[in-house]
């Protein structure tokens, strides 16, 4: 057996676990040293001599004997303790919902139940877990909440490189530009110490928690084993209260564990000189907890808006594009109506504008600043750029392409965009810079997107029914088909690097997995009577999944985790 615990772990306080029993009717705290059976009685080193004079012929155990002592109270009062009602003690136990109960739970949640007995009673017929399943339990999870500190611990240490490395990116890039932008770097720097210290807190909490949840389960088995034989009702109650503990400790353990590290980077707006008047900062701090980019997305709410206009006479409506800007408002693009509609964040729209040519799809290209694929099933496509400006669209210039224009996505000063039948890179200022992919038919490269970091390309080929993943230099990495995926229209890859299909046919938003070759969930639509899903997109603001509709002026939001 265990050596008896010298202190007692109660809430913040210590507590001596064996207390001399004549020093305690004097209000004295002294630490019992000697235990008579026959007296029940426990004695410190002055008192012992006492009972010695008067009680010779009785039996006393030292600390050495220390097997022989009744379970101390402070052991009992841990485990005997009703946690909800704190001043009562466990005594009850309900056979109907196979807890533990105090008077008031009985006379609270229990009164109806049938079978509520006295834990001596139940001690009798029930059957008491197995002790060394039990701890091999709590030591398990003991060394996992080990684990996650360390991991916590380490994730710290990297944090403050990153810190070190972005200061760095913000002081070599702020070297390159003239003294002008002095307070615009003093703002950067205090978006990075915010981040840094939001962050960093973050991750001290959760160390916090294993800590806490750690010494918790220590304290508890060293008390396990104080009472394993000595008292069957303690020990039936404590295996009840175990369960309790385990679901905590499981629980705090899933939560952290799908957050698997940190990122933090600095990131450069694009085109600085053009857009220096309005810029708050030298550029963006990114800072989030990672967390699974394959971990597979589940609808909690779905809602349902309609954006069509009361100007609008055309019934054919398809919502065939919708990006967002970083104060939360979207941009949808209505192919049939040939406009562009500015959205808020109650998804009303506040603003529209017309063009000439199909509106196909939009990108955000920098703050408040986005493109528009327009086409007129001719051999040439154009890009027109658009402005959001005190909440209306503001159109700006136009670029004409040699070729059609239909998907579009954007990546550190890079336009990526579809012809249907090819893939080409382009620079902001619509220089061709290269023709990545040609496929080999009509639609055989529908639409597109880029991942965060720029390495892979995920593009529709809608004529096969596939997806393709590039790398970025056009290199076909592989090529992904699936019963569901029929008729696929837009494509879109998350912050967090989750992919997201429109599946038109099916009406279901597919998420694959990040290498692109296998499905992870499906989102169905199909029950909702909305159908043709062409175009997606994840709103980091709102944590939701945002769907253009083929088939009506609407647009589908699903609430996802």
């Amino acid at each position: 057996m265990a050596t008896s615990l010298r202190l007692v772990y109660k809430s913040s306080d210590i507590i001596l676990d064996y207390c001399c029993t004549p020093c305690e009717e004097d209000n004295l705290k002294t630490e019992a040293e000697v235990y008579c059976e026959k007296c029940t009685t426990f004695y410190c080193g002055s008192c012992i001599n006492m009972h010695k004079q008067l009680y010779k012929k009785h039996t006393t155990y030292g600390r050495s004997d220390i097997k022989y002592w009744p379970v101390a109270k402070p052991t009992r009062d841990l485990i005997e303790k009703c946690e909800l009602h704190t001043e009562e003690k466990l005594k009850l136990y309900c056979e109907d919902h196979k807890q533990i109960c105090c008077n008031t739970c009985v006379s609270l949640d229990h009164r109806q139940c049938t079978t509520v007995n006295l834990i001596k009673d139940a001690v009798k017929t029930q059957s008491i877990a197995d002790l060394q399943q039990l701890f091999a339990e709590i030591n398990t999870m003991l060394q996992q909440l080990t684990q996650l500190r360390k991991s916590g611990e380490a994730n710290i240490r990297s944090l403050h490189e990153l810190y070190k490395k972005s200061a760095q990116d913000i002081h070599k890039f702020r070297q390159k530009i003239n003294e002008a932008l002095d307070e615009l770097e003093a703002m950067t720097t205090m978006k990075l110490d915010f981040a840094m210290k939001t962050i960093e807190s973050d991750l001290k909490t959760d160390i916090d928690n294993c800590s806490k949840v750690y010494e918790e389960l220590n304290c508890f088995k060293d008390v396990m084993q104080d009472i394993s034989d000595k008292n069957t009702e303690l020990v039936f109650v404590a295996c009840k209260k175990w369960l309790n503990k385990k679901k905590q400790s499981e629980s705090l353990l899933q939560r952290m564990s799908t957050q698997t590290g940190i990122t933090f980077s600095f990131q450069t707006h694009d085109n600085i000189g053009t857009f220096l008047s309005e810029l708050s900062g030298l550029g963006t701090v990114i800072h989030e907890r990672l967390v699974d980019q394959d971990r597979p997305l589940s609808v909690i709410a779905k809602s349902y808006f309609s954006v069509k206009t009361t100007s609008e006479k055309l019934f054919i409506q398809s919502m065939c594009g919708v990006c967002c800007l970083p104060d939360g408002q979207l941009l949808v693009t209505d192919l049939y109506n040939k406009s562009l509609k500015l959205l808020n964040k109650q998804y009303q729209v506040v603003s529209n504008c017309h063009f000439d040519g199909f509106a196909y799809n939009v990108c955000h290209i920098g703050k408040t600043d986005v493109v528009v694929t327009l086409d007129d099933n001719k051999d040439t496509g154009e890009l027109k750029y658009v402005t959001v400006d005190k909440g209306t669209l503001v159109k700006g210039k136009t670029l004409q392409l040699k070729h059609r224009c239909f998907g579009i996505c954007h990546r550190q000063g890079e336009l990526y965009i579809t012809s249907r039948r090819a893939l080409y890179k382009y620079d902001l200022n619509g220089k061709q810079l290269k023709k990545l992919y040609e496929g080999s038919s009509e639609s055989s490269v529908f639409t597109c997107d880029i991942t965060y970091n720029g390495d892979k390309i995920f593009v529709i080929n809608r004529r096969d029914d596939m997806l393709l993943t590039l790398a970025n230099d056009g290199t076909v990495l592989s090529k992904f088909s699936d019963p569901e995926l029929k008729s696929p229209w837009g494509v879109h890859v998350t912050y967090a690097g989750q992919v997201l299909v429109c599946c038109e046919k099916t009406n279901t938003i597919m998420q694959v997995h990040s290498d692109g070759k296998k499905k992870i969930a499906s989102m169905s639509l199909e029950a909702d009577g909305y159908k043709s899903p062409m175009s997606v997109f994840y709103n980091l603001i709102s944590a939701s999944v945002v769907v253009g509709i083929g088939s009506s002026p609407s647009i589908v939001v699903l609430k996802v985790k």
